[in-house]
């Protein structure tokens, strides 16, 4: 198929957000081994205000990660990364989700950034920065120049006016690690100016330059969070989002409609033959998923609909798809599991595909499919965010990207099935 490449501060997922390399250079959570054999004092301060649920939560501590390790490799700044929570309840679960499958995550501080500390940091800055510094220092876009626009400007800042008025010569990893159940007044001085605020996620790009060093960082904990029944070697794994059944009749409005029944068995899945084994998952099991079912077994598919996981055992599920994975580019869960299911994986002891013996080389093919509703035209910027061409060159191989027109520009039907749509080419 041809593919268009985005703009480079493109969205990726349910909005427009981004994350860099380890600043903690001495310390394996940050992945890229030991550097050097003393510490340093951080530069500046990555703020990430998290948003959302565990898909979310991935895209923006991955973005963050990202800026990190920029600003260690382009700009020699050593940068600490502090989380700001969302004031929605969700993100405890969120967090427990994190903590519970992604080893590197269990030592985050999730508040740290809604404390006092940093509110006094907050205030220092603005009596410290000119209002043009301040604007230097926003993050505008998730692309590569934003991201090194943002950095460049903290640099500039610390040559012109040398130290900031809280920085001290103690250096600690406290604010990023869950030491202080609290949240957030750590004793030591582990907010540094200057800020750098960051509520975005991570784009196609960034996710395509460290997708090395973003698997590695991202160590996933099969053993806690699988279950045990895991997708077949020869069962197609498909993600139905069913965004419908959250967002109602905004769905459409919102940029978050997905392909009807028919036409996701009859055109998304039409590579499959009449006896291929589908193992779907879902959030909502109801009568709009059950309608996807009536609709692939109509095309003569084995169907096995999975509907008694918990969250993280549904992500792993799609990790470890094996033939291949298929899902809507809306949902920010599906994405990162393709992601990181997508590569070969190795544990601690050398086995492939993680902690399973049944898991080996990675998912053979991802398909992400996006519906441009009538809101936004294929022309716009919103309906390029669908195609990419990775340079990675596992991701080149193995991802594909579909994108389809919808042709309803009635208002939305309480039944998602109503509604056609064309495969776009």
């Amino acid at each position: 198929m041809t593919v268009r490449t985005i703009p480079d501060d493109d969205p990726i997922g349910s909005g427009s957000y981004n994350f860099p390399y380890s600043v903690f250079r001495n310390n394996r959570y940050f992945g890229g081994g030991v550097r050097q054999s003393h510490p340093r004092l951080f530069n500046g301060t990555i703020v990430v205000q998290l948003s959302g649920e565990m898909g979310n939560n991935l895209h923006k501590i991955s973005f963050a990660k990202a800026l990190q390790w920029m600003a260690e490799d382009s700009f020699d700044l050593h940068l600490n990364v502090i989380l700001r929570h969302q004031d929605h309840p969700k993100w405890i679960s969120a967090k427990n989700h994190l903590q519970k499958c992604f080893i590197n995550l269990r030592q985050l501080n999730f508040k740290t950034g809604n404390g006092r500390q940093f509110t006094e940091r907050m205030l220092e800055q603005k009596l410290w920065l000119t209002q043009q510094e301040k604007k230097g220092l926003e993050m505008m876009g998730n692309g590569e120049f934003s991201m090194k626009s943002t950095l460049q400007s903290l640099k500039t800042i610390l040559e012109n006016k040398g130290l900031p008025p809280t920085t001290t010569t103690t250096t600690t990893t406290s604010s990023w690690y869950n030491n202080d159940e609290e949240g957030t007044d750590d004793e030591n001085n582990t907010i540094h100016l200057p800020l750098i605020l960051v509520d975005q996620m991570v784009g196609w790009k960034t996710l395509d330059r460290y997708r090395q060093r973003l698997v590695e960082w991202f160590e996933f904990d099969s053993q806690k969070c699988c279950p045990s029944d895991l997708p077949l070697v020869d069962e197609s794994v498909f993600h139905f989002r069913n965004f419908v059944t959250e967002l109602k009749n905004v769905t459409r409005e919102l940029g978050f409609e997905e392909l009807s029944p028919t036409d996701t068995a009859e055109t998304l899945l039409s590579h499959l033959s009449v006896g291929d084994k589908i193992a779907m998952t879902t959030r909502f099991n109801n009568n709009v998923t059950q309608e996807y079912v009536k609709a692939m077994e109509r095309k003569g598919f084995q169907v096995r609909l999975i509907t008694d996981h918990s969250p993280t055992e549904d992500f792993c599920f799609l990790m470890k798809a094996q033939k291949e994975l298929i899902g809507g580019q809306r949902s920010s869960f599906f994405l990162w599991a393709a992601y990181l299911g997508i590569h070969p994986t190795t544990d601690r002891n050398g086995r492939n595909g993680g902690d399973d013996d049944d898991h080996h080389g990675g998912i053979q093919k991802v398909r992400s499919y996006s519906l441009n509703p009538p809101a936004f035209p294929f022309s716009s910027k919103d309906g390029m965010r669908s195609l990419y061409e990775w340079e990675d060159p596992i991701l080149k191989e193995k991802w594909e990207f579909v994108v389809f027109r919808s042709m309803n520009r009635t208002p939305p039907p309480k039944m998602i099935e109503t509604a056609t749509s064309k495969r776009v080419r």
